[in-house]
């Protein structure tokens, strides 16, 4: 979105330039890859450069805060790590004391002691020393720029005159004449060569924030773009002590604004800068800190966008806007006239933005700023507002002041800002008394009305009373003399510590259990084999191979229809389009045109329908990506519609249910179930959908070389695309090979869907024998690739009074979309790990997927488990609630004990989940909190906290017998060091560091001499998808099995030179190596792993659906604003069974990113579906995954001691998806945030019995998302 003129006269610093491997790593780039920081590291870069920005930004003196320092990771995602060890290796960076020499020692501590701190700042080169004298001249020049391409025009006047004379200039005469202005000759005749929406005339670009993402998300293009980067008279800041006022250039960036109104605040008394407190607050919140350093005041204001962060507070203080234009000067707007809403100002077509004129408040106002949004950080405001009050000045605080003047402007709730001026002249006259705020808050959304088309109608209103409700009772407080009543204490602390910019930074504690030593690896915490080249952006993905020069780019030609008959394609138009090479679809296939995982049932090309919104219908390709891209919109598709299933409810009422997979487990008496429980419950329980969000997007590269095909891919189950290209090629498995070496975040999603993508490229490489590169836009990747199964869950539950369960009965439905994939799989495991971690006498559980016309659904962490966990523990939920009993009792009462059998007849020897459970306790001192959470909730009414426990049980194995096997091949090399070439794939998860560890430990070598190679089908053939926590298990055993072979073919060779050394201490490794090397010993040897056969058999009702178990427990403890649903983790302490660990630091790594994972699944991630059948939420600005902010306050991860494991190699237990249910700890403590805050008298009515039995007992679906969370409080407004 950073246009490339833009970094013109600018020296530019990547991740390769902070510090490198060879040239030397920085202090920082250290610190996340020894903080176990990077697991995929595709993200890694990123953070990495922010943190430099920042401290190589800041004053050698001056190093930044805590606050500051996590302020600067905002905009990176990351959804491997959870965040914690990220923010703990940047705190490193941050000042923490007020002592500068003590923090000045604090940013440059170092973790190698090549010299002191001082001296390694002195010679780390700061970016003010090394800017090129080149460059510097051209500052002090400061020359125009044009520049030109195919698809625009960039210019960049130096003045505001040279800009004025632009805008002076008839469109007409700029495109026809072109030569009004010197230097824009080259304008006339430009075409805009992309398609799309193409503007007539100039676009003025501040920070490209707003044009960048109508480029990338709307295909809206410009063919002249004008910069106002360099005008300098539109950055001038100027504070007019005499006016009152302050004077913001248009082009000044959001940040250097917050560094403006941080200047004014330390320089002028409190009364008098409340807006720019205010403006310092709002802009806290704005986007994040790197869109804040360029994107601009006046940016904002032009854009005008209704949800803008910025404008409601400009309005509130009657800031005005300064237009000029070379005929007429200035023109004076109130920014309450000026902002028109999307895309519309109050500008003329010749005017620019000047500047801003921003007064001085007094000390009888009282101005603040609010914004709610979906996350807590980088997000677009679901309501925020700006607002003003003024009271009569009399001397001396009275009860009830009066109110003079009042502004009070919303955003994000219409087609523009809404200013409230009903509610504002209501209380103009007033004395502000209880009773005055009730009636004014009452009123509010009468003059309000909400746009449906922005979607959470109801709940918009009720926050815009909320907003509304906490500005007058803060400002009343702090003009009134009445004593501060307790029931609004917290919405005072939180109206004020928000103005004050407060902010909580996150801590945590990771109690680690470490073993083994330099020559036995296996047990230390050791950082990601390639941590150090993750930092330092030497890591290499399939997107960063090179690319021959006589490669091709393609792009999918996707549905524009959910499910209809295709009668034409017109591709005319876009073959027209200059670069691209041609049209590729299913006539073009010479093999196989349907593949599938466990039948073959999808299409790689639509053939003569269309079966979900978006499906391929083919592929264009080009000599370049943006070519390809764009002229792939301009292929014609005409379709005959066909009739539409979407949702679960829909398929079962059609019977669209693949009935020949229906799964069911039954075990025990039911009657005699039923008839023993005091009390029976029944309830639905929904989760919806989850998008993987990898952040690496799907792509591949297929080279052709005569009858063979190299496919370099991001899949983590590359035999699969092995087989799926040749079948679809027509050819033998044995002419095609395919790799990897890493992949940047999978989490199932590349399982086997890349089948698909890479199989569609292999056509194209084919067909135009060139190479094919095929990288998919984020939009592409969520509309085709698949997500976790959005499942519906009916239960009935029985228990005796004192919460003993007698039975459960549950039947889970699976929305499978289009196409079988995996559903069934994902049915199995669910149905095996459905009752969690509890003994439940008579069970009887169903499971069934559903054909819809959505995108097929397929594999995802957790596979079916975390979905059927939330199912099972809403339904102990609920019967905790009707029973009146705490849900920790009834969970307690029904954990798993020795010899108990599961649903499926496994007999559990050793569950540990008591010792978890136990731990978990006493860690986080649970019953201390539950009495601390009962005192902060009688003390507070409008912030209610929960807390929940919650147990989990995971598995590891595959569900098909085939499929539970693992291959390795381990090579010796004559120095004695050692490469591994093993089935799994590396996606973060750490298998190649592991897999290492795993050789050296056996060989007994430092870890250092051993190298994980890439996964390729030519090097360890019949590979197995890395899936289902076998990953490590089932290749370490592979790798141990080679080592063990390559150590009896030694021994001979070892015993020999052992004889004729005659030394105490033995010969080394590589001194064997060496001499069986010379002795023609074979020094490399294939492993093997199986697991026995026996997978469960439905019919039979016995086998094994496990080769061992996993067991944690969780705490979790939460905040709630009853007002607007905001909330966030205050703690969570997690107690994990990992068994003999192999690498306990990333074994903690992934249990924290699968918690982070589960937390959004149950909490925020929501896609949405239009009733077209076209997703919504398909890009980083409409979905939100979990930020670094969303993180618990306090994040405590726990190892249980003494478990060991005879099945795990070394005794390890896998840890990848055991966090992911325990997300659901979140869900539980919110519910019982709900239910504390329905027992609080002050917040109820006795009319509100029926609603608070809907709220408390019945099931939140999941993601329990802000409007479902209001819609299940109390009406405090009403």
């Amino acid at each position: 979105m950073f246009p490339l003129p833009l970094v013109d006269g600018c020296s530019v610093t990547t991740v390769e330039g902070v510090g490198s491997k060879a040239g030397g790593v920085h202090a920082i780039q250290e610190s996340i890859a020894h903080s176990h920081g990077t697991q995929c590291g595709y993200c890694s870069p990123g953070y990495v450069v922010s943190l430099f920005a920042l401290t190589e930004g800041a004053p050698a003196d001056q190093p930044p805060n805590v606050q500051e320092v996590e302020s600067a990771l905002a905009g990176h995602l990351c959804r491997c790590t959870g965040y914690r060890p990220i923010l703990e290796a940047a705190r490193s960076f941050a000042c923490t004391t007020q002592d500068i020499e003590d923090t000045h020692q604090v940013l440059s501590a170092c973790t190698k002691n090549c010299v002191t701190p001082c001296e390694k700042r002195k010679a780390a080169s700061r970016l003010e020393d090394t800017f090129p004298k080149d460059l510097q001249l051209q500052a002090q020049a400061n020359p125009p720029l044009i520049s030109s391409g195919r698809f625009a025009t960039w210019y960049s006047p130096t003045s505001l005159d040279a800009l004025l004379r632009l805008k002076g200039i008839d469109r007409k005469e700029m495109w026809v004449r072109g030569k009004s202005m010197e230097g824009l000759e080259m304008l006339a005749g430009k075409t805009c060569l992309l398609g799309g929406h193409a503007s007539d005339g100039a676009e003025l670009v501040s920070g490209n924030t707003d044009l960048g993402y109508q480029r990338i998300y709307k295909n809206r293009h410009s063919r002249l773009m004008v910069s106002l980067h360099n005008v300098q008279e539109l950055r001038r800041v100027e504070i007019i002590e005499a006016d009152g006022n302050v004077v913001i250039g248009a082009g000044t960036t959001i940040n250097e604004l917050r560094e403006l109104c941080k200047y004014i605040m330390d320089k002028h008394p409190a009364h008098e800068t409340q807006v720019f407190s205010a403006l310092y607050r709002q802009t806290a919140v704005f986007a994040n800190h790197m869109v804040r350093n360029i994107a601009t005041v006046g940016g904002t204001l032009c854009a005008s966008d209704p949800l803008a962060d910025l404008i409601p507070i400009l309005i509130a203080c009657n800031a005005t806007c300064i237009a000029m234009s070379s005929q007429n000067g200035e023109r004076a707007i109130p920014c309450s006239e000026f902002a028109l809403g999307a895309h519309k100002n109050a500008l003329s077509r010749d005017e620019v933005l000047l500047k801003v004129v921003i007064p001085f408040s007094t000390p009888q106002q009282f101005y603040r700023t609010f914004k709610v949004s979906k996350r807590r950080e980088d997000c677009q405001a679901t309501v925020n507002a700006g607002m003003f009050i003024e009271f009569q000045d009399s001397g001396n605080k009275t009860a009830d002041p009066v109110v003079t003047a009042c502004t009070i402007v919303y955003g994000a709730v219409s087609t523009q800002q809404v200013i409230a001026s009903a509610t504002a002249q209501f209380l103009l006259g007033q004395p502000l008394s209880n009773d005055i705020i009730s009636e004014a808050v009452a009123g509010v959304t009468d003059e309000i009305d909400i746009n449906p088309r922005l979607g959470m109608t109801e709940y918009r209103a009720c926050v815009v009373k909320s907003l509304l409700f906490k500005f007058l009772t803060a400002a009343r407080t702090t003009f009134s003399s009445s004593p501060v009543d307790p029931k609004i204490t917290s919405v005072i602390d939180d109206v004020n510590d928000a103005h004050a910019g407060i902010k909580t930074a996150h801590t945590g504690t990771q109690s680690l259990i470490e073993r083994g030593d330099k020559e036995h690896p296996v047990g230390l915490p050791l950082p990601h084999q390639s941590a150090l080249a993750h930092t330092t952006g030497e890591a290499k993905y399939v997107g960063d191979l090179p690319f021959p020069i006589n490669g091709a780019h393609a792009a999918f030609v996707h549905s524009t229809k959910a499910h209809a008959k295709i009668v034409s394609i017109d591709c005319e138009t876009a073959l027209r389009v200059e670069g691209v090479l041609g049209f590729v679809s299913h006539q073009d296939i010479p093999g196989k045109k349907i593949l599938g995982s466990l039948v073959e049932d999808e299409q790689i090309f639509a053939i003569d329908q269309v079966n979900y919104h978006g499906e391929p219908i083919g592929l264009i390709v080009a000599e370049s990506d943006d070519i390809a891209q764009a002229a792939a919109l301009m292929v014609q598709v005409a379709y005959e519609d066909l009739p539409i299933i979407q949702t679960i409810d829909e398929a079962i009422a059609a019977d669209s249910i693949w009935h020949e997979w229906d799964r069911s487990i039954v075990r025990g008496d039911f009657e005699q179930a039923w008839q023993a429980s005091d009390v029976v419950v029944e309830g639905v329980m929904r989760t919806a959908p989850q998008e993987h969000f990898y952040i690496e997007p799907q792509n591949c590269i297929v080279i052709p070389d005569g009858d063979q095909v190299t496919v370099w891919a991001a899949c983590q189950n590359i035999s699969k695309i092995q087989n799926a290209v040749a079948d679809v090629l027509g050819v033998k498995a044995k002419d095609v090979t395919a790799k990897v070496m890493r992949i940047g975040g999978a989490f199932g999603g590349k399982q086997d869907r890349p089948m698909f993508t890479t199989s569609a490229a292999a056509v194209a490489a084919v067909k135009f024998q060139r190479p094919i590169k095929l990288v998919l836009p984020r939009a592409s990747d969520i509309m085709i690739t698949g997500m976790r199964h959005g499942f519906m869950g009916k239960y009935k539950i029985g228990a005796t009074r004192d919460g003993k369960i007698q039975g459960l009965s549950m039947h889970v439905y699976a929305n499978g979309g289009h196409s079988l994939d995996l559903s069934s799989c994902v049915i199995d495991r669910g149905l095996w790990s459905a009752e969690n971690a509890y003994r439940l006498g008579a069970v009887h559980l169903q499971g069934s997927v559903c054909k819809t016309n959505r995108v097929s659904n397929t594999a995802f962490r957790g596979f079916g488990v975390p979905q059927c966990v939330a199912v099972m523990e809403s339904a102990i939920e609920h019967l905790s609630r009707t029973l009146k009993l705490p849900g920790e009792t009834v969970r307690s009462l029904n954990l798993y004990q020795p010899q108990d059998y599961t649903p499926t007849g496994d007999r559990l020897q050793t569950p540990t989940i008591q010792r978890c459970w136990d731990m978990a306790k006493e860690r986080a001192e649970w019953d201390k909190r539950v009495e601390e959470v009962a005192r902060f909730n009688a003390s507070n009414v409008y912030v209610k906290r929960g807390l929940a426990i919650m147990p989990c049980r995971s598995s590891m194995g595959l569900e098909a017998d085939f499929m539970n096997q693992a291959g390795a091949l381990v090579q010796v090399y004559p120095d004695g060091t050692v490469l591994v070439t093993h089935g799994g794939t590396e996606m973060g998860q750490g298998i190649h560091t592991k897999m290492s560890q795993i050789a050296a430990d056996c060989l007994g070598i430092p870890f250092a001499h051993v190298r994980t190679s890439e996964t390729a089908t030519d090097k360890v053939p019949n590979q197995q998808p890395t899936a289902g926590s076998t990953g490590s298990d089932f290749n370490g055993w592979a790798v141990k099995d080679a080592c063990d072979k390559l150590l009896v073919r030694l021994l001979p060779v070892r015993q020999e030179l052992e004889r004729a050394a005659n030394s105490p201490d033995g010969v080394s490794f590589a001194e064997v190596a060496y001499a069986a090397y010379m002795q023609k010993t074979s020094l490399s040897a294939t492993g093997f792993f199986k697991l026995p056969d026996g997978i469960y058999n439905y019919d039979h009702k016995r086998g094994m659906t496990t080769a061992y178990y996993v067991w944690n427990t969780s705490v979790c403890e939460v905040e709630v604003d009853v007002l607007t649903a905001s909330w966030r983790v205050v703690q969570l302490d997690l107690v994990q069974d990992v068994g003999e660990t192999l690498n306990p630091g990333i074994d903690v790594g992934q249990l924290e990113g699968g918690f982070m994972q589960g937390l959004g699944l149950h909490t925020m991630e929501q896609p949405i579906w239009a009733r077209d059948g076209h997703i919504r939420t398909r890009n980083v600005s409409t979905l939100k995954i979990p930020s670094y902010d969303d993180t618990p306050l306090a994040m405590n991860v726990h190892l249980l001691p003494s478990s060991g494991n005879p099945v795990g190699i070394y005794g390890n237990k896998a840890s990848g998806e055991i966090g992911v249910q325990s997300g659901f700890v979140v869900h539980l403590a919110i519910q019982d945030a709900i239910h504390n805050a329905w027992s609080d008298p002050r917040l109820t009515r006795p009319s509100d019995a029926g609603s608070q039995h809907s709220a408390v007992n019945l099931p939140i679906p999941s993601p329990a998302t802000v409007d479902l969370i209001l819609s299940h409080l109390p009406k405090a407004m009403e």
